[in-house]
């Protein structure tokens, strides 16, 4: 004879709500951290590569010997190479060889230049010149995310050395 008293063994559906909103709580949080931190992951190599090609072109003035003046515009940034020949000017490096071609600021990405020259879209005038000993003009470059302070600084002294510091 069957018992009223015997029990099922199993989960409530109650509990299995409960259990499934636990995972996907878990879940989210950890792909909406996954997600922030390729978001900063992202300015930190933007900020390398500007770095990195700002040590290319003082080895580039350096081996030359040349005077390389770097030009910061809102979308992009390119190296010039001074040459008084025919009539003083800014020429493009890009001109002999195509390494040197404009390098792209990434759409979400900001980059402020602070140096002695402003930027200016009409007349080539570098904000960063670099002179055939290494040595450069001053600067800080800050970089972040498009509507968010800076979150990385770069640093260029008189001495030719370049910091990049992470900021608070």
């Amino acid at each position: 004879m069957l018992s009223w008293r015997t029990r099922h063994h199993g989960y409530t559906l109650i509990e299995l709500i409960i259990v499934i909103l636990i995972i996907g709580l878990i879940t989210s949080v950890i792909l909406l951290r996954m997600g922030t931190v390729r978001f900063e992951r992202k300015v930190s190599i933007f900020a390398d590569q500007v770095q990195s090609f700002i040590q290319v072109c003082q080895q580039q003035a350096i081996l030359q010997p040349a005077v390389i003046g770097l030009v910061f515009q809102p979308d992009s940034f390119q190296a010039y190479y001074f040459t008084d020949t025919e009539s003083p000017t800014w020429r493009s490096l890009a001109e002999k060889d195509s390494f040197w071609q404009p390098r792209l600021i990434p759409k979400d990405v900001f980059l402020h230049i602070t140096a002695s020259v402003p930027v200016t879209r009409d007349v080539i005038t570098p904000q960063v010149v670099i002179q055939s000993n290494g040595d450069l003009t001053p600067f800080v470059i800050d970089l972040g995310y498009v509507g968010e302070p800076a979150h990385y600084r770069l640093t260029g002294s008189d001495a030719g050395d370049l910091t990049l510091q992470v900021l608070p």
